[in-house]
């Protein structure tokens, strides 16, 4: 596989021109400055960290909370990761329609909704699991939607 997505990668793909001019690092760094920058940081942290955190304890959670084996708590989050990293473009694609400001709202608003249902169903599997995946969900939009985020509240430092 590793080879055949090479191959297709080696044909596909191009290099980006050559900037007009390059930045040193004290004008890259510049970019800490803006307040956007913080905002951007703190979106990705919370969607892409969410995703981090779920796919490290959620195993261990399963097997003591729910007694599962090591590979059934394996499997199940292998398709929170699953759904997780795939709906990543429909984040994108829906905050091309909203906005990326009104999809994460939304993405942020759902993630508190599907972590009191989280709390709330703990010792219920079919209630847990599904707050589990609707947060794989929406853990993925939100990264979707922060990464079409970036050059909207940066365009000037974003390659084009």
């Amino acid at each position: 596989m590793i080879v055949i997505v090479s191959a297709i990668f080696w044909i596909g793909a191009k290099d980006l021109p050559s900037p007009a001019a390059v930045k040193t690092f004290t004008q890259s760094m510049a970019v800490l400055k803006d307040q956007s920058t913080w905002y951007l940081s703190i979106f990705y942290f919370l969607t892409f960290g969410g995703f981090v955190a779920f796919g490290a304890y959620l195993p261990t959670f399963l097997k003591e909370l729910f007694q599962l084996s090591a590979t059934d708590a394996g499997l199940k989050t292998a398709g929170f990761g699953v759904i997780a990293t795939l709906i990543r473009p429909l984040g994108g694609y829906l905050a091309d329609r909203v906005g990326s400001r009104s999809m994460l709202g939304i993405v942020f608003t759902g993630l508190i909704i599907t972590s009191l249902a989280m709390a709330a169903s703990l010792h219920q599997f079919t209630l847990f699991s599904a707050s589990c995946l609707a947060a794989a969900a929406l853990l993925g939009i939100g990264n979707g939607a922060v990464f079409k985020m970036v050059p909207e509240v940066s365009s000037g430092n974003t390659a084009q």
